[in-house]
């Protein structure tokens, strides 16, 4: 992993506020806590984790966005679920640090992003010893399996098809909540297609097909939703 900007101090305080289930900790956790943990900056592009490696950090998202996906031998990648600033953490880096197993998937940033980072070893001391950590992760877990277990759903009992409409009316629903109101979604179709697990040749006939029957616009690199 390529650290840039690292900053580790005696006592970080500061960044505790930033950590989901530092503030019901006790003192001396707290204290563990500070004293272990670093920042971290990571430009879009950076390979954080391959499937495979050690476990011997928990990240905590500050800013940006970080995509955990599979990537089969033949080339093919299937997102498992995305990190952003404000939702949970990574499950998979929690379940390797707890069970000691090699990372069974890789991380990439999306978009360049800050990071807490938490030792393997930091971490499973505060598991053992604080319940709001036990609690975190319980927590997590559910947040994660069920998300994960609609990826496998969609991708063994729907079609491509169905899978694309949903991954699209999903990010233009997003777009909608978080008010940006944007009618255009700014991906390439070799990126949808690593999101949904199928080929890019896929991918544009499909949205060839829904071009047809009026349901977007496409230019490049962008999709628009008609009557949005």
């Amino acid at each position: 992993m390529n650290q840039v900007n690292n900053h580790q101090g005696t006592a970080n305080y500061e960044f505790l506020s930033l950590i989901p289930f530092a503030d019901k900790m006790s003192a001396e956790g707290k204290r563990l806590l500070a004293q272990s943990i670093q920042f971290a900056e990571f430009p879009a592009g950076t390979i954080l984790k391959t499937e495979g490696e050690k476990p011997n950090q928990m990240p905590i998202l500050v800013s940006g966005s970080i995509k955990v996906f599979k990537a089969s031998p033949n080339g093919k990648r299937l997102t498992l679920y995305h990190l952003e600033k404000g939702n949970t953490p990574c499950l998979l880096a929690a379940y390797s640090i707890l069970k000691n197993k090699n990372f069974p998937a890789e991380v990439i940033v999306d978009q360049s992003c800050e990071v807490i980072i938490i030792p393997a070893d930091t971490f499973r001391t505060l598991y053992r010893k604080e319940i709001s950590v036990q609690r975190y992760v319980i927590d997590l877990g559910m947040h994660r399996i069920n998300h994960i277990f609609t990826t496998i759903e969609q991708v063994a009992f729907h079609g491509v098809d169905e899978r694309l409409a949903s991954f699209l009316l999903e990010k233009f629903t997003e777009n909608k909540i978080s008010k940006s109101h944007k009618r255009k979604l700014d991906m390439s179709h070799q990126e949808i297609a690593r999101e949904i697990g199928t080929a890019r040749e896929v991918v544009s006939r499909l949205l060839k097909n829904f071009e047809k029957e009026n349901f977007i616009r496409m230019a490049r690199r962008s999709i628009e939703l008609v009557n949005y």
